[in-house]
């Protein structure tokens, strides 16, 4: 089964995936990041943090960006 990474980017950093997660698709890995997203918002928000301005770059094995998933698009598509 092919293995995603959910790198995070902002606009001043990045933050790599060193490990990632199989998925059988890219769209499959969309979902999980979407998921993700909602995950990350229920602990920030219990925090008082938040996580607006972020977004997943999901890249393949070979390190190519297959998906772009913001977190404000993941909150809205609830």
């Amino acid at each position: 089964m092919p293995k995603f990474f959910f790198h995070i980017r902002t606009a001043f950093n990045f933050h790599a995936d060193p490990f990632g997660k199989e998925f059988e698709s890219s769209g499959l890995a969309r979902l999980g990041a979407i998921a993700a997203v909602r995950e990350a918002l229920s602990q920030a928000l219990s925090r008082g943090h938040t996580i607006d301005g972020r977004w997943f770059e999901i890249a393949d094995e070979a390190g190519v960006i297959v998906e772009v998933v913001s977190f404000n698009e993941a909150i809205r598509s609830a």
